[in-house]
Order: structure tokens, then C-alpha cells, then sequence
């Protein structure tokens, strides 16, 4: 669940220019007990994968697993387009960053052309009833303006 809801995030950043640094989870349980928590990163980015690792890690230091999940959401704060200039670190392979920005390109374009269950990672096959549904398209509330 928490793939697909990233995969829903990251691409509407990348269809509207945007890159985000900080990821906030919130998450209910089945007694309503709401837990928010976000994680600032330390660079600004819209992939997939680096977006997902980070809700992950925020979920699983956050969450006990003492009661039955009633919902769960992602977002990300602190935007900035994404064709600003940004320093460039000799900790992070470059090389390795460019070719996940193409392959999540990739991605959208399929999925944009083909429909969203044209490509799929194999984890979501695993459990259809939690991954076999479309945030993007289904679950997106837009403010009223931004329509």
C-alpha cells in the first residue's frame, strides 16, 4: 500500500514540475487514534523509490502494530520545481540518480499511455486486495480552485 501511495505522489510531482524534501505518513488506526509524522530530507527529489524508502522507514519507526490500520496517507511538503538548479553531493551516485529520474520517466509515460496497471512492480501481485487500486485517478481530492 504504501508503493502505490508513493507511486500516486511522485508522479502527480513530476506531471505538475515539483520536487519535494520532506515526507509526512499519517496514519489511523481502527479506534480512530491518529498518528502524523514526517521526516525532512536531505535533498529535494521526486522519485519513486527514494520517497517510498523514506515513508517506509518513517511507518515502520512509528508504528507499533498493537492495533488494526484503519487508513494510512502520504504527502510531501517543501516543493520547489524541479528545473532549479541543485547541488550536486559526492555522497549520492549521480550516475545512478539520472537513470531512476529516466526510469520513472519511463513509467509515467506508460502508465499515462497504457493505463495505470500497465507496469507494475511484481510486490504489489502478492495481495491485489490492498495493491489493485488506482490512488491517482480514485482516491485524489483536489481543492476547489485547483480545478
Amino acid at each position: 500500500v504504501m508503493l502505490v501511495l508513493c507511486d500516486s505522489v511522485c508522479r502527480r510531482m513530476r506531471e505538475q514540475g515539483f520536487m519535494a524534501k520532506t515526507v509526512c505518513i499519517y496514519i489511523r488506526d481502527n479506534e480512530l487514534t491518529t498518528l502524523k509524522r514526517q521526516h525532512t530530507m536531505e535533498a529535494h527529489t521526486n522519485l519513486t523509490k527514494k520517497i517510498t524508502k523514506a515513508a517506509t522507514e518513517l511507518f515502520i519507526k512509528s508504528y507499533k502494530m498493537e492495533k488494526p490500520l484503519r487508513s494510512i496517507g502520504v504527502s510531501v511538503t517543501d516543493f520547489i520545481h524541479d528545473d532549479q538548479p541543485h547541488q550536486i553531493s559526492f555522497l549520492v551516485d549521480e550516475k545512478r540518480l539520472i537513470q531512476n529520474e529516466r526510469l520513472d520517466k519511463t513509467l509515467d509515460m506508460l502508465k499515462k499511455r497504457f493505463g495505470n496497471y500497465a507496469v507494475r512492480p511484481a510486490v504489489l501481485l502478492n495481495d491485489k486486495e490492498l495493491s489493485d487500486f488506482n490512488p491517482k485517478e480514485d482516491h485524489t481530492i483536489h481543492p476547489v480552485g485547483y480545478l
